[in-house]
């Protein structure tokens, strides 16, 4: 027997991939940034998923179709036998090709997720005029320089060092951490050293 679980994600995962095909339906922003994590987890947990969902009821993300389908999928890889050939794995199988196909931009709709994040081990280094002009990052708390996060979300940047002490910096500039982004095919994480181009100084009134 296929429980209302299984239903209702083969049947969510269906409907989202056939009027995304058609054209009628694209995920929002918020919507991409789950894809996009989902995307990077590749054979994801129901953790994932239970992340996903807390994440939803914050500001930052908002409700949508895609959203309303990770209800259904949490509980199906966290109560169901998902092996081959089971209706659980078949319904999984066509949620997986959703988040795919979406990650993939199959339609060229390019929407940027409304949160992305970037890890760097080494050192951070802000630059001006062509290079000539160069501040590392650092901790305003504890002035630690490696192993920091920035995080983008809606425009706005913030640095989060290792110890976990997260501050805005009027210095960088999101445009930039999401072009470092996007050049590198899918990972956000950098081994060693960033240098990004500082945001541009205000211009006098």
């Amino acid at each position: 027997m296929t429980s209302d679980a299984v239903s209702s994600l083969l049947q969510a995962s269906s409907d989202l991939l056939d009027d995304y095909r058609a054209g009628i339906w694209w995920p929002t922003s918020h919507e991409q940034t789950v894809v996009t994590g989902l995307f990077r987890a590749g054979l994801f947990t129901a953790r994932h998923i239970h992340g996903y969902r807390q994440l939803a009821g914050e500001t930052t993300l908002s409700k949508g179709r895609l959203i309303g389908a990770l209800q259904p999928a949490e509980a199906v890889l966290d109560a169901h036998d998902t092996t081959d050939g089971t209706p659980a794995h078949a319904a999984l199988d066509r949620f997986q090709m959703l988040i795919d196909t979406l990650a993939t931009d199959e339609q060229g709709h390019s929407i940027r997720p409304s949160r992305q994040e970037l890890h760097v081990r080494g050192t951070i280094t802000l630059t001006w005029d062509a290079g000539l002009s160069r501040i590392p990052l650092e901790c305003p708390q504890c002035h630690a320089r490696t192993n920091a996060t920035l995080t983008v979300t809606d425009g706005s940047v913030t640095y989060t060092c290792s110890a976990q002490h997260t501050s805005p910096d009027h210095r960088l500039d999101a445009e930039s951490v999401e072009a470092a982004i996007g050049s590198m095919l899918g990972f956000h994480r950098v081994l060693g050293d960033l240098a990004l181009p500082g945001a541009p100084s205000p211009t006098p009134s």
